[in-house]
C-alpha cells in the first residue's frame, strides 16, 4: 500500500469517527475540541423538507462560507481573517461528483477545524493538529462534477453494477486523487485540479 493511501485511510477513519460519535473524539494526533456554539445551519435527527443537501460540492463550499467559527466571536469587522480550505475529501463519490459524505479542513484565525457533512447534517470540531499544505483556491479549480464529466470513461471504466467498491476523491496541494478500493486491489488516479488533466495512475 502506498504512503499516500495510508494517509487517506487515516482520514477516512477520522470521518467515520466523526459521523458515528458526533465528533466528540477523533482517532488522530492532537485532541479535538468541541466548538460548543450554535453553528448556523447545523442539523441532526429528523429532517424537514427544507433541510440542506450536503451531498453536492458547491453546497458545502457555500455552507463553509457562512459558518461562524468560535474564533470569530468578539472579532472586529476589519480584523476578520479569511477562511482557508486546506483539504477536502468526498467518500462515496458517484458519477455526478456528489458524495455520501464530505470532510473539509478549514483554517481560520490561525486555528484549524474539521467540518464533516453527511447528507443533511454538519459537524464541526477544532483540530489542533492542523494540516500542512497550501490553501485551496476553490475559484480556480475544476469541480468534482466537472472532473468526472471530463474523465468519466477513465474514472468509471471498470465499475460493475452492484459491485461493492469504495470511491473516494481527495483534493489537496493542487491535485485531485481518485481512489477506488475493493475486490482486493486499489486503483489510484491523480489529476491536476485546475485543468482536470490526468497526471498519473496506479492500478
Amino acid at each position: 500500500m502506498h504512503i499516500r493511501e495510508y494517509g487517506y485511510f487515516s482520514l477516512t477513519l477520522i470521518l467515520a469517527g466523526c459521523l458515528t460519535m458526533g465528533c466528540s473524539s477523533l482517532p488522530f494526533i492532537g485532541q479535538p475540541q468541541d466548538t460548543s456554539i450554535d453553528m448556523t445551519g447545523f442539523t441532526s435527527g429528523n429532517q424537514s423538507d427544507n433541510s440542506p443537501d450536503y451531498t453536492n460540492f458547491d453546497s458545502i463550499l457555500a455552507d463553509i462560507a457562512n459558518i461562524e467559527f468560535p474564533e470569530s466571536i468578539n472579532m472586529s469587522v476589519n480584523g476578520t481573517p479569511e477562511k482557508e480550505i486546506l483539504f477536502i475529501q468526498g467518500d462515496g463519490i458517484d458519477m455526478t461528483g456528489n458524495a455520501s459524505s464530505w470532510m473539509v479542513a478549514v483554517r481560520y484565525a490561525n486555528t484549524t477545524s474539521l467540518v464533516t457533512y453527511d447528507h443533511n447534517s454538519r459537524n464541526v470540531v477544532s483540530w489542533p493538529a492542523g494540516f500542512s499544505g497550501p490553501a485551496i483556491q476553490t475559484d480556480q479549480i475544476i469541480s468534482p462534477g466537472g472532473l468526472i464529466e471530463d474523465n468519466r470513461d477513465l474514472i468509471f471504466k471498470d465499475r460493475i453494477t452492484n459491485e461493492t467498491l469504495s470511491d473516494k476523491l481527495v483534493l489537496e496541494e493542487g491535485n485531485y486523487t481518485f481512489t477506488r478500493s475493493g475486490q482486493g486491489a486499489s486503483r489510484i488516479l491523480i489529476f491536476n485540479a485546475t485543468t482536470g488533466v490526468l497526471i498519473s495512475s496506479h492500478e
